[in-house]
């Protein structure tokens, strides 16, 4: 009896599919020696992944260290550009240190202004002398084209950042190099143009000013020495000398003239009436008393002694007869002394006369030398007109 394994399958026998297995899948459900179990859920085992950490810790190690020296000499082969940014600080304050005005005034402080002072910064030309300054816009031996300049401007510009920061007065101006010494340097040179120029606009129109007012001080200096001189020459020509302002030495004198002339009038009409009260009083026997000599004194003292001599003779003549000779003495005496009076007063009429007649004499010389100064000063006025002419030229 034959064994039911031997026994070929019954036709009425459910057929069952028969799985096929390529190469690939018989690679893929091949076992791998070493590989971590998985569940049947799909999710990874932390024990089997632990262990096999474990066990190839040495491998992970060596790739690990290959991979960062792979990654650290990768890296020291990349350049990284370092940036340095200058800031530039945009004064809105007008600095005036005069009284006067300023010769190149500012344009202001608004937004528009510092836009345009950014755009000046930005420009090619500003540009092409900072590069010049700094020598990368090639050798002055070996001068670049305008091509290659233009390409080396470009590249400038790319790594050139100029920008105003916020709603401040404060400009930032970066740039990106290879080394941060080479970065900060240009960043610092195009920050110090860009304030060496707007402060030169400054300087140099001041300088212009103060150069054409120098020189239109020398051109006036000029003119007024000119001036001077012909002044001073005029003035001399016509003898026109100034003692203090608005008087010259002809009007001073006429002035001192005026004023002796004054007290010689008075002089003259005091000597004129003392010489006069003389003469009037010769007859009536009045004396003038003038103080400078002694000899109205002496009149004095003979007119006391003729009245003792008369007030003597009266007494005689009571006591005595009119021919007692001691009467016809005192009248001898007082004839005398009546001598001797008239005599004085001669000489002192004499003396008042040629008093009289030399402040007359001052008098008249001195009204003929006013005369004389008062023509020469309308003359020097008339001088004087076109001094002040020449002066005001």
């Amino acid at each position: 009896m034959s064994s039911e394994w031997d026994l070929p399958e019954s036709r009425h026998q459910e057929a069952r599919p028969r799985t096929v297995h390529s190469p690939a899948d018989s690679l893929h459900n091949s076992t791998v020696f070493g590989a971590p179990e998985t569940r049947g859920t799909g999710a990874i085992d932390p024990l089997a992944l632990f262990g096999f950490v474990f066990r190839n810790i040495g491998k992970i190690a060596v790739i690990a260290f290959i991979l960062t020296a792979i990654g650290i000499v990768a890296i020291s082969f990349v350049p990284f550009p370092f940036r340095a940014t200058a800031t530039v600080l945009v004064d809105p304050r007008d600095q005036q240190v005069t009284l006067q005005e300023d010769v190149l005034r500012s344009i202001g402080s608004d937004a528009a202004v510092l836009e345009s002072m950014v755009q000046i910064m930005k420009s090619d030309g500003f540009l092409l002398t900072v590069m010049q300054q700094l020598g990368m816009a090639g050798d002055a031996k070996a001068k670049l084209s305008e091509e290659e300049q233009l390409k080396l401007l470009a590249k400038f510009k790319k790594d050139l950042s100029v920008e105003r920061k916020g709603a401040t007065y404060l400009v930032e101006v970066s740039y990106k190099a290879d080394t941060a010494q080479e970065a900060a340097r240009v960043a610092n040179s195009v920050a110090s143009s860009f304030a060496e120029t707007q402060n030169g606009y400054l300087r140099q129109a001041n300088q212009d000013a103060a150069q054409a007012l120098s020189e239109r001080l020398v051109e006036l200096r000029r003119k007024l020495n000119a001036s001077e001189k012909a002044v001073a020459d005029f003035a001399a020509e016509h003898g026109i000398l100034y003692v203090d302002s608005g008087n010259t030495l002809e009007m001073r004198q006429l002035t001192e003239l005026s004023a002796q002339l004054a007290l010689a009038k008075n002089a003259t009409e005091a000597a004129r009436a003392r010489y006069q009260g003389q003469i009037d009083g010769g007859a009536g026997g009045a004396v003038l008393n003038d103080q400078r000599n002694g000899e109205p004194a002496q009149l004095s003292f003979l007119r006391q002694q003729r009245a003792q001599l008369m007030q003597t003779l009266e007494q005689q003549s009571l006591t005595y007869g009119s021919r007692h000779p001691r009467i016809a003495q005192t009248r001898q005496l007082i004839a005398g002394i009546e001598r001797q009076i008239r005599d004085e007063k001669q000489s002192l009429a004499r003396q008042l006369k040629g008093d009289l007649e030399v402040a007359e004499a001052q008098q008249k010389k001195l009204e003929a030398d006013i005369a004389k100064l008062s023509s020469g000063v309308v003359l020097t006025y008339a001088a004087e007109v076109r001094l002040e002419a020449l002066r005001r030229e």
